[in-house]
């Protein structure tokens, strides 16, 4: 999904931004300058975190009813980055 942020508004980033996905086709679209941003998910982070809470409910221990997972902006700058391209979803290992 592709839209527009308003700096007022958004408090962080002006132009266009891309939620949720930093795939190869939103990875062309920021290397063209069509978006400025993505906002990538941390997928290991999220398993992570899931297994614990499996684990525990497993164990009977005390489950989070909501766990907050963070995000990642990635931009045409730092996508090259090893904290940052991690996070980049590749279509071959």
């Amino acid at each position: 999904m592709t839209v527009a942020v308003d700096a007022g508004t958004a408090g962080f980033i002006a132009g266009r931004a891309s939620w949720g996905a930093a795939g190869p086709d939103q990875i062309k679209q920021l290397t063209a300058g069509d978006v400025q941003a993505l906002v990538a998910q941390k997928p290991y982070d999220i398993g992570k975190q899931g297994v614990e809470q499996a684990l525990a409910a497993l164990s009977g221990s005390t489950v989070t009813p909501n766990v907050q997972t963070e995000s990642l902006i990635v931009t045409k700058d730092n996508m090259s980055q090893p904290g940052v391209s991690k996070y980049i979803y590749k279509a071959n290992c």
